[in-house]
């Protein structure tokens, strides 16, 4: 009897198609003509770079793909003569491909009276027009959330003066309206693909409005099949377990039976079942309690081609449970060297290592749930063990995790990492192996709308987590140990993304505000070969918004992006490692406000290269060489603010870059009371061999505002000469002369604050040191005379006379100064003056 059903309702679906008045299936697979069906069998001209693809399902198998440009399949005799309407299609567009197009079009297309669709348009929208789109004559939906993965899409309209037009979507009415509007006259030809760059399948015109159960019939006769291997896995006993039902699933009432389940769907056996062709294990709805994975001892290891999903984020919890950790780690707590060791658990882990046995991982993905680290309760049953605890850890070629909320994270040593997708172990990986080559969309690794809410437990000694992160992997032979053979960079991810993921911290009851408490950075992108963006994010009271610091790659997006309440809105500061370097990189349209404090080195951006002072560090990374580290960066139309009124001093800066071939800041706004504004000059670091300077070169400054809409001025300095003697005696005056050119926007001046001042021995580069330092020389800063001003581009002679106090060798470095208004910071900008080792002898010498 259902074998009869199921026969009667597969012919009803293929009479539904013949008796269609227009149909294109898309389904040639070769050849320049796509054939057609319905009443008007009038087959389409494959024009331009149309492709064959894949299609939708194994019912669907083939679909035309459109390059957004040239490609298009065209009807030129086709009419339509207006009237009731539905069409159908399937469609496939991955993120980042949304553009200006049409989907399809009858007559000519963007007319007053129209009959066409955008799907989407560039705004991430689907607009169903038909009539005038002024009037009753479009609709439109969201359709963001159906990128990188085929959709059914159908539209219908009662047509000019009719009473009905609607959207539906996999089936379901997602907009509808109770007027609608339509073409009087003939249209004339119909173009499928028009500047559409995505991919469509089983195109069908029907004169008429359909019923929601014939649309209901459509979607399911044509969707993708279930996954040949699926499991269902109930928190609760609901029948005999039995693989792939939904009615008899997999049952895991205890932490030690869902584990038991997850490894025996990873274990080389259950792999080879489950992963040939795609494994989906299926949570539903309820908490899952698991015990996690030890690092040192794997216990949950799936390999290629599985997605771990539940039933939603609101419905589905996966728990870490400590008290499944009895055994391991339970009885007395003894503070001995064996206490020391860590527990480092992950709550989810794909599996990383490519052996003889399994290549490199591709497409683990996860999605729908919560992770609870339950860190707390952890500390509270193993008080004298250092605990770090990661959510989700998966690896390879198209890693992704989806709509996922995370909780209750963190580390008392070290860094934890709440959502973590990487490529692989570098050293089993073939030299030039590239991850993600040539993907698009949801093929490349990304983490998508995911959250981050709570806080980090205050108990643990250091708290440092960074909630979502992808990175790509690098060789490294020897660990860099032989300088011979310092290593080679060669493995990425291309086209990775996160975006639109929230991190949002509860700062109640931390010990500093912004975050540092907790010591949270929300997002990270390390070594993405091209094409990477951290877009459309937002963290809230977040020590870092964005950070990366063990970083290689190319043409990274960071924009669109809301940092809130935090210390360091984004930070990139790149290790100095060999062969490391960061080029084409876009900060832009970012919205930042930071805590005021008077501590220092908080920046709305900071980029530059890391520092190295100790010998060692510096025989293997030498400072500023050729070629770049960083080059050509662009910071456009940021806005950095403070979140309230600072009381008091403070020094809280607005964007600083140094150490960049190539750099542009341009069109940011900027809080009047952030200081400085704009840092360009050389940042100077200090070790016991002489300063280093990390200087910029090809710098474009323009077009920056205050929050008053007035020009953001910086400072910067060049220098030029100085006269002074090598040697000196105590207590006798000498005159010396330095002279340096203002290459900043600002005029200097005494009443402005500009000073010519010896730098300490300990300065930070860019604000001046809170140490207390030694000043030989009988003079610390030398002021222009009053009423005298060095506008940009000019150069200024500072003559003044020092006084030795005390014999010895001390060494002669001047540099620029400025000291802002009372409530606001100190800069050092400029470089150092060429150091003059003087010697300074007895007064009687």
């Amino acid at each position: 009897m259902i074998h009869l059903l199921l026969l009667m309702w597969a012919l009803s679906v293929s009479d539904a198609r013949a008796e269609s008045y227009a149909y294109w299936p898309l389904d040639d697979g070769r050849g320049r003509v796509a054939r057609a069906g319905g009443s008007q069998e009038l087959p389409g001209e494959v024009l331009g770079t149309a492709a064959w693809d894949e299609g939708p399902s194994d019912r669907l198998p083939t679909s035309a793909r459109f390059d957004g440009a040239t490609g298009e399949v065209r009807v030129k005799e086709f009419v339509w003569e207006g009237g009731p309407i539905t069409v159908s299609f399937w469609n496939r567009v991955d993120p980042g491909q949304e553009r200006q197009a049409t989907l399809f079009s009858l007559g000519a297309p963007d007319g007053a009276i129209r009959a066409q669709a955008h799907a989407p348009w560039v705004d991430g929208n689907l607009y169903w027009d038909y009539g005038a789109v002024s009037g009753q004559g479009r609709l439109a939906v969201p359709y963001r959330e159906h990128l990188g993965r085929w959709t059914h899409v159908v539209l219908v309209s009662s047509g000019a003066g009719g009473g009905f037009r609607a959207v539906y979507i996999d089936g379901e009415l997602r907009a509808s309206a109770h007027r609608s509007d339509g073409p009087t006259g003939a249209l004339r030809g119909l173009r499928i693909g028009r500047r559409h760059a995505g991919s469509v399948a089983e195109f069908r015109i029907e004169r008429r409005v359909l019923a929601p159960a014939q649309i209901r019939s459509l979607y399911r006769a044509t969707r993708p099949a279930a996954p040949r291997h699926e499991a269902w896995v109930s928190p609760t006993a609901t029948g005999k377990a039995q693989l792939g039902t939904k009615e008899n699933p997999h049952v895991a009432d205890t932490a030690a039976r869902f584990d038991r389940l997850m490894r025996a769907f990873a274990d080389p056996g259950s792999w080879r079942r489950l992963a040939a062709g795609g494994a989906v294990i299926r949570l539903e709805a309820g908490t899952f309690h698991t015990a996690g994975t030890d690092w040192k001892a794997d216990n949950w290891v799936l390999l290629s081609d599985w997605t771990l999903e539940g039933a939603g984020r609101e419905r589905t919890t996966l728990r870490l449970d400590p008290e499944a950790r009895r055994a391991e780690f339970g009885g007395r707590q003894r503070a001995d060297a064996r206490e020391s060791v860590p527990i480092e658990l992950n709550v989810v882990t794909g599996y990383g290592w490519k052996t003889a046995a399994h290549p490199i991982p591709r497409r683990q993905v996860v999605r729908g749930l919560t992770v609870d680290g339950q860190v707390s309760r952890f500390l509270d049953r193993y008080p004298h063990r250092r605990v770090r605890i990661q959510g989700v850890v998966i690896y390879g070629d198209g890693a992704a995790i989806e709509n996922v909320r995370l909780r209750n994270l963190g580390s008392d040593y070290t860094e934890a990492f709440g959502g973590f997708v990487l490529s692989a172990a570098s050293e089993q990986v073939p030299a030039g192996h590239v991850f993600g080559r040539g993907c698009a969309g949801s093929a490349c690794a990304h983490i998508s709308g995911c959250v981050y809410e709570g806080r980090v437990d205050r108990r643990v000694a250091r708290s440092q987590l960074t909630v979502f992160i992808i990175s790509g992997s690098f060789n490294s032979p020897g660990r860099n140990s032989d300088i011979a053979s310092p290593g080679r960079v060669d493995l990425f991810h291309e086209g990775s993304y996160l975006e639109d993921n929230q991190v949002l911290i509860d700062d109640a009851g931390q010990t500093l505000p912004g975050g540092e408490g907790n010591l949270v950075q929300g997002f990270t992108l390390y070594n993405s070969k091209g094409r990477g963006r951290v877009t459309r994010n937002r963290t809230l009271n977040a020590a870092i918004g964005y950070y990366s610091d063990w970083n290689n790659g190319s043409d990274l997006v960071v924009s669109g992006n809301r940092f809130e309440r935090a210390a360091v809105g984004i930070s990139l500061v790149n290790d100095i490692l060999p062969n490391f370097h960061t080029e084409r990189v876009e900060i832009a349209d970012n919205l930042i406000t930071l805590i005021p404090r008077a501590d220092g080195g908080r920046l709305g951006i900071r980029v530059r290269s890391a520092r190295y002072d100790a010998a060692e560090d510096l025989r293997y990374y030498p400072p500023s060489s050729t070629p770049r580290y960083l080059k050509d960066f662009r910071i456009l139309r940021n806005t950095i603010s403070l979140a309230f009124p600072p009381s008091g001093t403070y020094y809280n800066g607005g964007i600083a870059a140094q150490e960049i071939d190539g750099l542009e800041i341009s069109g940011n706004v900027l809080d009047r009371r952030l200081w400085p504004r704009v840092h360009v000059g050389p940042m100077v670091y200090y070790r016991p061999q002489g300063p280093l300077h990390f200087r910029n070169s090809r710098v474009l400054v323009r077009g920056n505002l205050t929050d008053r809409g007035e020009p953001a001025p910086y400072n910067d300095a060049e220098f030029v000469s100085q006269a002074v003697p090598a040697r000196m005696r105590v207590g006798r005056p000498v005159e010396v002369a330095v002279t340096f050119r203002n290459t900043g926007s600002m005029p200097w001046s005494a009443s402005s604050g500009h000073r010519l001042a010896a730098e300490p021995a300990e300065g930070s580069g860019l604000w001046e040191s809170r140490l207390t330092w030694a000043d030989p020389w009988g003079v610390k800063r030398v002021s222009q005379p009053a009423g005298e001003v060095v506008p940009p581009g000019r150069t200024r002679t500072f003559r003044f006379t020092v006084m030795p106090k005390a014999p010895g060798r001390f060494r002669f470095e001047w540099r620029m100064f400025h000291q802002g208004a009372p409530d606001a910071g100190q800069e050092w900008f400029g470089p150092l003056s060429p150091a003059v080792d003087v010697v300074v002898e007895e007064p009687g010498v």
